[in-house]
Parts: structure tokens; sequence; C-alpha cells
């Protein structure tokens, strides 16, 4: 709502004009020979800069919100874009000679940070299914879990590879129960090149266009899918982890739970002969309809 009074900022002016004399008979008195009146040029400038800023709060809370679709595979999106745009305010001191816009920015964000840290201070603070989830997305999977803790939360070469070979641990053993309940057989060991080029699933549709610091994360990894590398395949896990990747495309709508109603079976693995649970991503959708039909 703010954001739509802020386009029509024009209108109100000229009411304001219009209006000019009556504002001084009319307006509510607020104490100390205030009134309440039409907005100022300093109301103005503190309503874009909430609208600025808040935007980014208003995007996360439509998908948390959304009810009728999957929405943990994009929690760490949200939680880390929040994150960044919150520091980035930070960058720079604020002093007498910046200006009203940058001021109330940061007052907002010291009251912001402080809330967020008492939540998401530290990634051990995040429930880890909700990264389990992000692996989960076909479009971005472990590397992207990688990349981001280096580029976005600045974290050092070991604490990544600490984080991303726990992180990795927690879903081979999640693997491992869901296959030891439906009595599933493990695969073994396999050299492969892990070659990340996906195809496209999903219906295509318009988006939303990202903004701030997820738009650079998202471009980011759109580079990153331009690499290969070899790698060793000990588990179904390492095999889901190198099959292709759905390249972000904002044409695109990942029906992420569509996806994986359709691929998530026990499908049997062509190069080990076993059914695994993760293995479904070596086939197409279309693949996996005429198996079944």
């Amino acid at each position: 709502m703010l954001e739509t009074v802020v386009e029509l900022r024009q209108a109100f002016d000229r009411l304001a004009d219009e209006d000019d004399e009556e504002n001084e008979e009319e307006g509510e008195d607020v104490g100390r020979g205030k009134k309440v009146g039409p907005p100022t040029d300093d109301d103005w400038k503190k309503a874009v800069a909430f609208v600025k800023f808040f935007r980014v709060l208003f995007d996360v809370t439509l998908n948390v919100s959304a009810s009728s679709k999957p929405t943990a595979h994009k929690a760490f999106h949200d939680i880390v874009s929040i994150k960044c745009e919150i520091e980035g305010v930070f960058d720079a001191p604020i002093t007498n000679h910046n200006t009203y816009f940058e001021k109330t920015l940061f007052n907002m964000s010291v009251q912001m940070r402080s809330k967020y840290k008492k939540y998401f201070d530290s990634l051990d603070d995040v429930n880890q299914l909700l990264v389990v989830a992000l692996v989960l997305d076909l479009r971005f999977k472990l590397r992207y879990f990688t990349k981001v803790l280096e580029r976005m939360l600045n974290y050092d070469a070991f604490t990544i590879k600490v984080k991303t070979e726990s992180l990795k641990e927690l879903i081979v053993t999640l693997t491992v129960l869901y296959a030891s309940m439906n009595g599933v057989q493990n695969s073994s060991t396999k050299k492969t090149d892990g070659v990340e080029t996906g195809t496209k699933s999903g219906s295509r549709c318009s988006s939303k266009k990202l903004r701030g610091k997820k738009a650079k994360m998202m471009e980011d990894w759109k580079k990153d899918l331009e690499d290969v590398d070899a790698v060793v395949v000990a588990h179904e896990v390492d095999i889901y982890l190198l099959d292709p990747i759905e390249k972000p495309d904002p044409r695109i709508k990942f029906d992420i739970l569509s996806w994986w109603r359709l691929m998530g079976g026990c499908i049997v693995d062509v190069d080990f002969g076993l059914q695994t649970p993760l293995a479904a991503g070596r086939d197409s959708p279309s693949d996996v309809a005429r198996r079944r039909s």
C-alpha cells in the first residue's frame, strides 16, 4: 500500500496545493501547535526509504505465506538475502553529512539486525532441514550452498569445507534412513564426470523480478553452472548431486513439488542395477512417465 502511495505523490501534492488554505484550519491537532496535514518532503523521503527496504521483506513474506505450494527450498535464499540487505546498510559509517534517507535506513536496520540475530545469528541456528530442502532443489544442490557461503556470507575455506561436508553427511544419513525404512539397498563407488548442465522442466510463465542481494546470488549461480568437475561417486547422494541441474531462468516457474512427486520414487539405477531413493534425478520426467505407464 505504501508503494502505491509513493507512486501517487503527484496527486497528493496537487491536492495539497488546492487545499492549502483549508489545511491551516482543518488539520488535526497533535500537540505542540502541530497539525496533521498533507505529507511533507521529509515524509516522502521516509516513505521511499521504507518502500525500498521493506520490499525485500515483503517478497519473503509472500513466499513463506503461500500455503498451496512448497516453500522450504526457498528459505535459505530468503534468510541469506535478508542478512545481506541488512548488513549492506552498515558498509559505510553514518555521520552528520549523511542524507535523511541514509539515517532513516540505518536506524531502522539497527533494530532489524538485532531481531535477525535473535533467530539467525549463525548458520547453525537455522533449521538444517531447510538447507537440506535447498540441496533437494534441482536448480541448486550442494554446490550452490558452497558458493553462497563463500560469496555472500564470506566464510573462510576451512569453514566452508566443514559446513559442506556436515550437510552432505546429514543428507546421506537421511537417505540411508529412508532406504532402511523402504528396503532399498545402497550403491557402490564409481568415478564419473559431474557435468552440471540441466534440462528445463516445469511450466513456462512470467515470474517476479528478483531484487537486491537475491538477484546477485542468482546471477552468480548462473555463471557457476558453466564449470565442470571430476569427482568420485561413493553414494547415491553423490549421484544425485552430480545429476543435471536445472538452470534458473526468470521465464521458468519450476514446480519442485510436482518434480519430486514424479521423480522421487525408488527407480532402478542403470549404472548400479540397484534401487536408490535419489537416483531418480538421472531420468527425465518423460522417461519416468513412460516407464510407469
